[in-house]
């Protein structure tokens, strides 16, 4: 009977799960912030113990859902789409991963085998580390290459303007936001609401700042009772776990993003800060 280390298994897939949660990150242009990332690892090694050590049919089904939990720990689902490209993404990472590391380890001559979507290797951790490691730089490269946005490369200067009201600020550029007006198609911008409510005065202004955006039905019923408030309405959008949920939204008279110049644009409101590290304060979509 072979001898499986538990210790090696853990930190083996708990590693190779980080490069492949970094490299998805990296393909679609999110970022994790590294307790997020380093948790989902750690999910992901646990995991990896439990479905090699069960050794059943269900297996697959941990490992499946494993995957999925470690998504969402690293980078959250802002919408359904987001979700369904970062999932594809990391079940295919990791397949290509594990299968070249398996090459790797006949290529040295030692022992390897994936059970359940789980990779161990007898093979020394420095090969691994370097041969990941390796894999990561070239993906790295060849995106670069291609042309494909990442980091700052996807922040846009923007500049709202609404009266005599302006500001200015960083939007990210979202593959995963389609939220549109259902009513013309149109897409629509997502702004913090801190940003949202400098872009008002007089008695709207007050009115933001006491009822908030966490209930838009009973901010926008507030709204519509004071002159002005004709530019507010709400808008629909899903998330995973809600069927279907409210904004507050509003026409904002001109927003120039890049150089770019638009007039009457949608914009809604979000309740939550939209970047934790404060880099930007609005989403577009693609």
């Amino acid at each position: 009977m072979r001898t499986v280390y538990l210790d090696l298994l853990f930190c083996l897939n708990g590693y190779l799960d980080m490069i492949v949660l970094l490299g998805c990150g990296i393909c679609l242009g999110y970022r994790a912030k590294k307790i997020r990332l380093i948790s989902a690892s750690i999910f992901g090694g646990v995991c990896a113990c439990v479905c090699y050590l069960w050794g059943s049919r269900f297996s697959w089904i941990i490992a499946i859902t494993g995957g999925i939990v470690m998504v969402a720990i690293c980078y959250g689902f802002r919408s359904v789409q987001s979700a369904i490209l970062l999932i594809a993404a990391e079940f295919l990472a990791s397949f290509a991963l594990g299968g070249i590391l398996s090459l790797s380890a006949r290529f040295f001559g030692v022992h390897s085998e994936i059970r359940a979507g789980v990779f161990y290797a007898e093979i020394p951790i420095c090969v691994t580390v370097f041969t990941s490691a390796a894999i990561y730089y070239i993906a790295r490269k060849v995106l670069n290459l291609t042309g494909r946005k990442k980091g700052d490369a996807l922040m846009s200067k923007v500049l709202l303007r609404n009266g005599e009201k302006t500001v200015k600020l960083i939007a990210f550029t979202d593959t995963g936001n389609t939220l549109t007006d259902p009513l013309s198609g149109e897409p629509v911008m997502i702004v913090d609401f801190a940003v949202a409510k400098k872009l008002f005065s007089g008695d709207i202004a007050r009115t933001l700042r006491v009822f908030g955006v966490k209930n838009p039905v009973a901010t926008f019923s507030k709204l519509c009772e004071l002159e002005g408030s004709s530019v507010f309405r709400l808008i629909p959008f899903n998330t995973v776990g809600e069927t279907c949920s409210l904004l507050l939204a509003f026409r904002c008279e001109f927003v120039e993003c890049d150089g770019v110049e638009k007039k009457n644009v949608l914009i809604a409101i979000s309740s939550t800060v939209l970047s934790s590290t404060g880099k930007f304060s609005a989403l577009t979509g693609v």
